[in-house]
């Protein structure tokens, strides 16, 4: 019963530290992909699908080409470490806890791609994650795990690579092409990255466009 010109679309800004950075952190090995995902690690987040990944990779002897490092804390953490632990994939992990925002960038330096994932849930499609704005401003290639505004907006900015959820061999067979991607490739994913947040998700054009809303009213 809401006219549809009194309702307006304004997304999460990224904030403005989240910046490409070319220098990379010492503690990763350049020979491996690293995928990396940063925030909160609780169901929602669906990141139980990752040693689904790392299993399969091991299956597949990829076990030495792929790291998983994971930048956060929550709920689910010790579960997922138990998983990991059961199944003799600790190797492909790296937990380095909780940092504070602002290092969030140095540590997404070093990443290949950044990765994001939901649980299998309705609410979900209508939800877009503030990493997915951080990532983006920061120029990482996304590898996601996620459906409806999430998925079209990363299909819409053409900055990575994504499966609906539930959907494992989807999500794998997208871990196998960012693999064998080249870095002019991984490079092109980085460059629509950090031009869709630019052009959407920009704190200052943000707050310009607020502002003009609150004036025109």
């Amino acid at each position: 019963g809401v006219a549809e010109d009194k309702v307006l679309y304004w997304p999460q800004y990224a904030e403005d530290f989240y910046q490409p950075l070319k220098v990379s952190l010492d503690n990763y090995v350049n020979s491996k992909l690293n995928v990396m995902f940063t925030g909160n690690i609780g169901e929602a987040q669906g990141l139980d699908i990752l040693p689904i990944l790392a299993e399969k990779l091991q299956a597949d002897g990829f076990n030495d080409r792929v790291v998983f490092t994971l930048i956060g804390d929550g709920r689910s953490k010790d579960k997922l470490k138990e998983t990991i632990k059961e199944n003799n994939i600790e190797k492909m992990f790296i937990f380095e806890g909780q940092k504070p925002s602002t290092d969030i960038p140095n540590y997404l330096s070093s990443a290949d791609i950044a990765f994001l994932s939901f649980s299998d849930n309705e609410l979900f499609k209508m939800t877009i994650p503030a990493k997915l704005q951080s990532y983006m401003a920061c120029g990482k290639p996304i590898f996601a795990v996620a459906s409806g505004e999430t998925k079209s907006i990363i299909n819409e900015s053409k900055c990575g690579l994504v499966s609906e959820p539930g959907d494992i061999e989807g999500a794998y067979l997208n871990l196998l092409k960012f693999m064998k991607m080249n870095q002019s490739q991984l490079d092109e994913y980085s460059e629509n990255s950090i031009k869709y947040a630019k052009n959407y998700f920009d704190k200052k054009k943000l707050m310009d466009y607020f502002d003009k809303l609150i004036s025109e009213e």
